[in-house]
């Protein structure tokens, strides 16, 4: 049903959200809740091999590839989503 996929868009948003931890570019509270609205404003911010893996992986979902097979086939596209997660990480208070 359209509600149904509207949730499960939503969910798949705020997974995308956290993954890319876009949570270290946006300090709206509301991003917690509406995890689409923060997905839209923020993901033009990544780096474009960020951009780029999330394009290839829609068109690797659409052709039914597994996880392992789209981080194979786009693997210089996940390093760059793997420099990206380390470096949010990296950013917090009292980290090194």
């Amino acid at each position: 049903t359209p509600a149904v996929d509207a949730a499960q868009f939503r969910a798949d948003a705020r997974y995308y959200c956290n993954m890319l931890s876009l949570w270290r570019l946006c300090g709206r509270v509301a991003c917690r809740v509406d995890g689409l609205d923060c997905f839209r404003r923020c993901v033009p911010l990544t780096p474009a091999p960020v951009r780029a893996f999330l394009a290839g992986l829609n068109e690797a979902q659409q052709e039914g590839m597994t996880w392992e097979e789209t981080t194979e086939e786009l693997w210089q596209e996940w390093r760059a989503v793997r420099e990206w997660q380390a470096m949010a990480v990296r950013s917090l208070p009292g980290s090194r």
